[in-house]
């Protein structure tokens, strides 16, 4: 009676455990590949942690922004220096009514940090799709229709990211 007992016990321990190993691979699985964002306490706004991919993979080359933004007729500027600061960048602003993407390029270890705390500034309390700092670049941008026109290739991100 007790081997049996103990069987059983093993038997429906050992079909738990395999459930709960087909679940977690069944959740692996469903966000590897995706975008998952977490709210975190004290912030309105979502923190968007994306799969692991390379910035220069996600954002557009500075050229290949100004061109496509260009032929849906957004207006360009471009600046030598970042946001509210003498640091060095390859600024562009592109806009086209209540659309815009302001991004910085030509950033590094030494200044992606001070010119993403420029734009917090600036744009953290604005009706934006995406505030980030990824890799060595920092951008914010007003909707997802300008992020697919400017070229990107979605929102996966190495860094932080505001997304609302």
């Amino acid at each position: 009676m007790k081997n049996r007992k103990n069987i059983l016990i093993i038997g429906i321990s050992t079909i738990l455990v395999l459930s709960f190993i087909i679940v977690l691979i069944l959740v692996w699985r469903r966000v590897q590949g995706k975008d998952v964002s977490v709210l975190y306490e004290g912030f309105d706004e979502e923190f968007l942690i994306g799969r692991i991919t390379l910035p220069e993979d996600v954002v557009p080359a500075e050229d290949v922004l100004i061109s496509n933004l260009e032929k849906k007729g957004y207006q360009i500027e471009t600046f030598d220096v970042a946001l509210n600061s003498d640091i060095s960048a390859n600024r562009v602003l592109a806009k086209k009514g209540k659309s815009f993407i302001d991004i910085c390029y030509g950033l590094d270890a030494t200044n992606v940090n001070d010119v993403f705390s420029e734009y917090k500034d600036v744009y953290f309390d604005t009706n934006y799709y995406i505030l980030a700092q990824n890799g060595y670049y920092v951008y914010c941008i007003s909707d997802k229709k300008t992020l697919k026109r400017s070229g990107f290739n979605g929102t996966a991100n190495i860094g932080v990211q505001y997304k609302k």
